[in-house]
């Protein structure tokens, strides 16, 4: 049990260390966006900081863009004898669905870029369904 404890001093485990992430945010279940409307396109930023972009997927079907991302971190903390001190293990997963009526499947443009995900919904003068995977650049 001494192995547990920095120093193996309980008194040792400074308040500040104790809460340290405790109150840390993992990933909200609905990221911040921003949603704005010409009329010619939509424009949406979405904030998602922390995620890599390989683990993030758009897909664009009937109305309705869909935005999948999906995250997981380990933090191992050993002793200088290589003893666990501390494990954590954070996963993130989020799925949220907007719905963008008229959209121009084939004129939509995604980029990531500092935790912000910008996308471009050019709108179509025709109402045609079908589903549509976006690439990210």
């Amino acid at each position: 049990m001494s192995n547990l404890l920095p120093n193996n001093n309980f008194f040792d485990l400074s308040p500040s260390k104790f809460f340290e992430n405790f109150a840390k945010p993992i990933f909200p279940n609905f990221p911040n966006t921003d949603i704005k409307e010409t009329s010619s396109e939509y424009i949406l930023d979405i904030d998602l900081p922390g995620i890599a972009k390989e683990n993030i997927n758009l897909d664009y079907h009937g109305d309705t863009l869909y935005v999948e991302a999906k995250q997981s971190d380990e933090n191992n903390e050993t002793d200088q004898e290589g003893n666990i001190i501390s494990q954590e293990r954070n996963t993130a997963y989020i799925n949220r669905t907007y719905t963008l009526p008229n959209v121009d499947e084939n004129n939509i443009s995604a980029k990531y870029t500092n935790g912000v995900l910008h996308l471009n919904l050019k709108k179509n003068e025709q109402h045609v369904k079908s589903t549509k995977r976006i690439e990210i650049e």
